[in-house]
C-alpha cells in the first residue's frame, strides 16, 4: 500500500477556504455599501436638477414680464406668478407617477426672487432665483441662478 506524504497534497485548507470567503464577504458588504450611498446621491442630483429647472423657468418668466412689474423686492420674497392651490404662495410641488394613473407627492420646491436695482444703470436690475427644498439626509438646500434684466 502506498502512502503520500503531506508535502505532495494539493488543494486548500479549510482554513484558507474559510479566510478567502471572509474576504470575498467584507468586499462584497463595502460594494453594497457604495451602491447604497450611490443610489442616495443619485436622488439628490436628480433633486438638484429639478430646482436647476425651475429656477431657468422663473428667469424666462422674469424676461417675459413687463418691466413695472420687475420692481426692487427689497430681499428675497415669494414670486407673485407663482401660486398653486393649497400651498403657500411661491411654492411648487412636484408629483411622480404612481401605481395606475394616480401621482404622489415627491418634493415642495420653495421659489423666491430679490431684484435689486443695478447702480451703474437705470435701465437694468439684478434678478435673483432662489429655489429651496429639503431632503433627506440634506435639510435646507439652496440654488440660486442670477440675471440681469434689461428695460427694453
Amino acid at each position: 500500500m502506498r502512502t503520500r506524504s503531506m508535502q505532495t497534497q494539493r488543494g486548500f485548507t479549510l482554513i484558507e477556504v474559510m479566510a478567502a470567503m471572509a474576504m470575498l464577504g467584507f468586499g462584497l458588504l463595502a460594494l453594497s455599501t457604495l451602491q447604497i450611498r450611490a443610489m442616495k446621491e443619485g436622488g439628490s442630483g436628480w433633486r438638484t436638477n429639478q430646482a436647476a429647472v425651475i429656477a431657468r423657468d422663473a428667469l424666462e418668466v422674469v424676461q417675459r414680464l413687463p418691466w413695472a412689474q420687475v420692481a426692487a423686492t427689497g430681499g428675497f420674497a415669494a414670486p407673485p406668478w407663482i401660486s398653486f392651490g393649497g400651498y403657500p404662495a411661491g411654492d411648487i410641488p412636484v408629483t411622480v407617477a404612481g401605481s395606475g394613473s394616480t401621482t404622489n407627492l415627491f418634493e415642495v420646491y420653495s421659489v423666491r426672487w430679490r431684484v435689486t436695482d443695478n447702480g451703474g444703470s437705470a435701465f437694468l436690475r439684478d434678478v435673483d432665483i432662489q429655489v429651496s427644498w429639503n431632503e433627506d439626509h440634506f435639510p435646507n438646500r439652496q440654488l440660486t441662478l442670477s440675471t440681469l434684466r434689461y428695460n427694453r
